[in-house]
């Protein structure tokens, strides 16, 4: 079973996406030829954030979906083959 690591995913999506915006938002109103540089970085932050997000989302419904689910009804016992025939 995977471990699941929801929480430090929500925080480093969370900084990751507040970094990025107040990145992408000091390149953009800034009037320095640097802003140009500083755009694609705080893009890069956004989608990283957005990405991480994602993935804790994903995992988190994964380990509900594994904890809910139950054996089949019809898959009966598994046979014993410990014993020579």
């Amino acid at each position: 079973m995977r471990k699941v690591y929801s929480v430090f995913e929500f925080f480093l999506a969370l900084v990751l996406i507040a970094v990025g915006i107040f990145v992408f938002y000091s390149g953009y109103f800034g009037r320095s030829p640097e802003s140009t540089f500083i755009l694609p970085v705080g893009a890069m932050f956004l989608v990283s954030g957005v990405l991480v997000l994602g993935y804790a989302i994903r995992s988190q419904v994964w380990h509900r979906r594994m904890m809910r689910e139950r054996p089949l009804a019809n898959a009966g016992t598994m046979p014993d083959w410990s014993h020579p025939r």
